[in-house]
């Protein structure tokens, strides 16, 4: 469950008001809670956006010098912070300018970091004409243009049809450097020909810079920037600072756990001068309050699914053990095929351990995971890169007997097709395969949901709210009246096993459904079959469930409404409306598990066709159909797959019981390498 960090109070002599908020800023461990005076908030937050202004533009500049740079900074506060700051930014803002002013030269028309740009520059130092007016010559124009050493013939083919006089220099390793001369009227058919093969025009700039000169701008760049980000931590501590004639308050959010490294910096900044008191949440949490929770490392995947929904709220179920194990499982669901899973696995596993940065290494995990059910899956439908290879048919045929307990619809339509089933007997699989895969869909649906209206309910006990703890409960028995339906269904199905119309398990939902609305026997398949007492059982069970819920959301506005009684009749008659509605849709939106399975089946099965009308699987261009086939379908359906998981977890079950509004536990942190010292001016 996720909490929220005690509301942490400090209380300092207001003499000792900066050095308490450098502690703050040090400590890596307050968060501001952003409620201080309001002067003091809008000059901090006008300085802090003064000084994102400015980082931005540092930022901007050392990615376009493109040099690694380290360095270390000491910035000085004094005691009106609003002049420190600004004398710091008036310098920063100063040195930025010098540094593009010097750099505009150099820049001109480069899209690529300075530093190799540079390094390409040196090569031509001993040129000491001006190239650029040889490029603006009235009745004749030069320029020079670095070509691969792959394209050279084609480019002095290229320019010798159009008459261009070219020269080339081995100036570069893997380049030549070609000075080609031509009249104003071919400059832009020269430019077409020059981009077509790869070439880059040599501009010598105004401006000539070494690499250890740019190693050098890009260090004092980088102090730069530290000042100001270790300046914008400081004011973001303020924010949250009350002052009165004697004292300083800061309001915040402090970690239990760290506690005693925000009293540890108190200590020494402040020389004891302090005091904290730390208050846990008590009641209903409020949405504003800062979310903690330490999710598991092997669960990181799963906390970047979360955030794409929000992060939760204090007092909040935390669903990520939940989503970690029903995310896979319906993800294999709709990818059952060993053989695409087994590609997924190892494409995760290299992404995983040798993707260079964190989020294509989150990526690789979560694609292990999902890997796993995916090739589990696929050796129940006996799929191995389709359902045609000699895998998937040894699969078939010798781990199965020839039933698959979770075979596709189409795999007994590849069966026929190789002549393997007749016309007949595969159009009963079919059928009967169609019924077991939409049952498992929804089944898994019914459970599934009845399991987040009940996490649902438990919250809404906590919000002590009477007429939405109704409204849940109502939708917590409504959802499992369903899923009784697909229990009982299981069980009574076991009657057409007497009647030798029943093929395998799981095939069909009706005889609890029939039961429900007053049937007696069911037909299937031409055969009559009475229906077991079983069957009545459960339909009691489910219709009691299902009504109870209908009559409870009736109520709820009813009895705890607060609009005219009209009004709420109107409003417990949508109410209950919207409740059969929401039974309806949610349950067969997993209808989407089948139509999955179905659809990664059937492309595989219509690369197979193509696959046999280019010669088959044993002909070359039959064998490269099927190849292209299955990468289409590996990357394709395991995308649309993703985005269909998804949907069922953030629709179908977190708007049961998950808001997801809560706001990330970020404790102020100062960047490393940087120091504050707190200046006394005389008067203190």
């Amino acid at each position: 469950m996720a909490r929220s960090p005690p509301r942490t109070v400090v209380v300092v002599p207001k003499s000792k008001m900066l050095e308490a908020a450098k502690a703050l800023a040090e400590c890596n461990c307050f968060h501001p809670s952003g409620e201080g005076d309001e002067r003091l908030r809008n000059l901090t937050r006008r300085l802090r956006g003064e000084i994102e202004v400015l980082a931005q533009r540092i930022r901007s500049l050392l990615e376009k010098i493109g040099v690694p740079a380290e360095a270390r900074a000491e910035v000085e506060v004094g005691s009106n912070i609003a002049v420190s700051t600004s004398t710091v930014i008036a310098s920063v803002n100063n040195f930025i300018e010098k540094v593009e002013e010097g750099l505009a030269g150099l820049t001109e028309g480069r899209l690529g970091p300075l530093a190799e740009y540079v390094d390409v520059i040196e090569r031509y130092s001993f040129i000491d004409v001006d190239v650029a007016a040889l490029r603006s010559g009235r009745y004749v124009r030069a320029s020079l243009y670095r070509v691969p050493a792959e394209a050279v013939q084609g480019f002095e083919e290229r320019l010798g049809a159009l008459g261009v006089y070219a020269v080339g220099f081995n100036i570069e390793e893997g380049y030549v450097t070609y000075v080609v001369v031509y009249t104003p009227e071919d400059e832009q058919a020269v430019a077409q020909e020059a981009s077509e093969a790869g070439a880059s025009l040599v501009l010598l700039p105004r401006v000539r810079l070494t690499r250890d000169q740019l190693r050098e701008i890009a260090a004092k760049l980088k102090e730069a920037l530290l000042k100001l980000e270790a300046l914008a931590a400081l004011l973001r501590v303020l924010e949250s600072a009350h002052t009165t004639r004697t004292l300083a308050v800061f309001t915040g959010y402090v970690s239990e756990e760290r506690l005693p490294r925000l009293t540890e910096a108190l200590n020494r900044s402040t020389g004891g001068s302090y005091i904290v008191y730390a208050r846990p949440l008590r009641g209903r949490p409020s949405e504003e309050l800062p979310t903690e929770f330490q999710p598991p490392k092997p669960l990181k995947p799963f906390v970047e699914l979360l955030g794409m929904y929000g992060l939760p709220a204090p007092g909040e179920y935390v669903p990520l053990l939940l989503m970690a194990i029903t995310f896979p499982i319906i993800f294999g669901l709709m990818f059952p095929d060993a053989g695409h899973g087994l590609v997924l696995l190892l494409f995760g596993l290299y992404l995983w351990k040798k993707a260079g940065s964190e989020g294509w290494r989150t990526i690789g995990q979560l694609l292990v995971y999902v890997s796993i059910p995916a090739i589990i899956f696929g050796v129940l439908a006996a799929e191995f890169f389709g359902p045609v290879t000699p895998v998937a048919h040894w699969l078939d045929e010798n781990l199965w007997h020839g039933h698959p307990p979770y075979a596709s619809p189409v795999h007994e339509l590849y069966k026929r097709y190789i002549g393997a089933a007749h016309g007949a007997e595969a159009a009963l699989a079919v059928r009967v395969l169609t019924f077991r895969s939409l049952y498992v869909s929804l089944a898994l649906g019914a459970v599934l949901l009845a399991l987040a209206s009940w996490l649902g309910f438990l919250r809404s006990l906590k919000e002590r709210d009477p007429e939405h703890m109704l409204h849940t409960l109502a939708v917590a028995l409504g959802f499992t009246g369903v899923l009784a339906i697909f229990v009982g269904s299981y069980i009574a199905g076991g009657v057409f096993d007497k009647y030798g119309v029943r093929y395998l398990s799981l095939d069909t939902t009706l005889p609890v459904i029939s039961a429900m609305f007053g049937g007696k026997a069911v037909t299937v398949n031409g055969v009559t079959v009475p229906l077991p007492d079983s069957a009545f059982v459960f339909a009691n069970i489910a219709k009691a469930l299902i009504v109870l819920a209908i009559v409870i959301d009736l109520l709820a506005p009813i009895i705890y409404g607060h609009e005219s009684m009209g009004q709420r009749l109107i409003l417990a008659f949508v109410e209950a409306f919207d409740l059969v509605l929401v039974l309806l849709s949610n349950t067969l939106s997993f209808v989407r598990i089948m139509g999955l399975m179905l659809a990664h089946s059937g492309l595989m099965y219509g690369f197979f066709i193509i696959a046999e009308k280019a010669g088959g699987l044993a002909s070359p261009a039959g064998l490269l159909v099927y190849i292209i086939g299955n990468i289409f379908v590996i990357g394709f359906e395991a995308f649309i797959a993703n985005i269909h998981t998804l949907r069922l977890h953030f629709y179908e079950m977190f708007t049961k019981f998950y808001e997801g509004r809560g706001r990330r536990y970020q404790p102020v942190r100062l960047p490393p390498g940087v120091e504050i010292r707190i200046v006394k001016t005389a008067k203190q």
